[in-house]
């Protein structure tokens, strides 16, 4: 198994994940999902494996990017286009991605629904809502199962969220359509969902919960004990190093929480070091290695998503947790958090800023940043705290 971090693995390259393929296939079985997982968790490279396993089953399988999809109509134009590419044959979705193609620039975002599609046979009356309507129908009537697995969904909705002047009811009436589109339409079409930003974490900030409500959460199994062992002990083989039970007892040790990008990002510090007989003395060596200036830009994205997910004024208080946190090894109780929250603004109403709290580590936890324990809270990862305290910690 070759170390590659930061992209998506396929092949020999990725480490099995038997159990969470079997929960994946049994819940397709009658649900569209959500697939929520800490970022750099494996998510793209699990959904590409689990891509090949439907196939296999005889599924037609979609997958698409749409990070970089900056409205409704470009998502939809990428959903068509990810449909003609799994051979989805049909005048109608042809006649559609020809009508949408010549009308794009003049489409109002805020009515997209409403863009008449007036290509070929169709009437001219015909709306863009209504022909997607009838192309999912057809595909749901048919023999083959189809699943349609979108990445970085989160990012196509705050794309139209922050659109002015009238995002968040944009969003409001693209999410209820999406959400209408898989309830219909369910016989032999499914969903996953997906991204570095949580999907739930987002609608929350505008309190669109609801409109994915029947998606079935899931996630990733983290790596036991005896899986991190072994997914370093593939990296070595695959490196030509040999890593003994205490050296990886030893990276288990200092990392805290075995992700494998973190994992990854160990190995590659060790190998660095051109060492063939690694000690645990090397591997702290590696750790600090990985806290140096020009290494930091791994764990940046962990502070810029923050953006994504909170509004201003929890993204202040979820900040100020972190810091507080990011100092102390052992954590710190809920009640100093609060205390801490309240000294920040005493004037401030208690029970809203112990509901702001509870929210705020209810996100932080399911975006891994944070666990709790014994009515401790912590930071997840020792990799993630040693990043915080050394780039925002007086």
């Amino acid at each position: 198994m070759r170390n590659i971090t930061g992209q998506i693995v396929e092949g020999e390259d990725f480490f099995p994940r038997g159990a969470d393929v079997r929960r994946y296939l049994k819940a397709l079985e009658t649900e569209n999902l959500k697939l929520v997982f800490p970022r750099r968790g494996g998510k793209s490279s699990f959904v590409l494996h689990l891509a090949g396993e439907l196939r296999q089953q005889g599924w037609r399988v979609a997958t698409a990017n749409v990070e970089d999809c900056a409205s409704e109509l470009d998502f939809v134009q990428r959903l068509l286009q990810i449909l003609a590419g799994i051979g989805i044959e049909s005048s109608l979705l042809d006649r559609l991605r020809r009508s949408l193609n010549s009308q794009v620039t003049s489409v109002k975002m805020g009515s997209f629904l409403e863009v008449k599609t007036q290509s070929g046979d169709s009437s001219p009356n015909t709306t863009l809502k209504e022909e997607l309507r009838q192309l999912f129908e057809r595909m749901d009537a048919g023999r083959q199962q189809i699943l349609i697995a979108l990445d970085e969904f989160p990012e196509v909705l705050h794309q139209i969220a922050v659109s002015p002047p009238d995002g968040p009811q944009r969003l409001s009436v693209f999410l209820h359509w999406l959400r209408q589109l898989r309830q219909t339409h369910r016989r032999q079409i499914r969903w996953i969902f997906y991204g570095s930003v949580g999907l739930d974490s987002f609608l929350e900030r505008y309190q669109l919960g609801a409109q994915v409500n029947d998606l079935r959460l899931m996630d990733l199994e983290p790596l036991t004990v005896k899986e991190a062992h072994d997914f370093l002990n593939r990296l070595g083989a695959g490196a030509g190093l040999t890593l003994t039970p205490q050296v990886r007892q030893t990276i288990l040790n200092r990392l805290g929480w075995p992700l494998p990008y973190f994992l990854q990002l160990m190995f590659d510090a060790l190998t660095t070091l051109e060492v063939r007989d690694l000690q645990p003395a090397h591997v702290e060596k590696a750790f600090r290695q990985l806290l140096s200036p020009s290494r930091l830009s791994h764990y940046d994205t962990w502070h810029q998503r923050l953006e994504r997910q909170f509004g201003v004024e929890d993204l202040r208080a979820a900040r100020h947790i972190l810091l507080v946190l990011c100092r102390d090894a052992a954590g710190r109780s809920k009640q100093q958090l609060f205390d801490h929250l309240m000294g920040l603004q005493p004037t401030a109403d208690p029970l809203a800023v112990q509901t702001q709290l509870g929210q705020l580590l209810v996100t932080l936890e399911r975006e891994g940043y944070l666990l709790q324990e014994d009515s401790r809270v912590f930071f997840r990862s020792f990799l993630l705290r040693e990043y915080w305290k050394s780039k925002f910690a007086l």
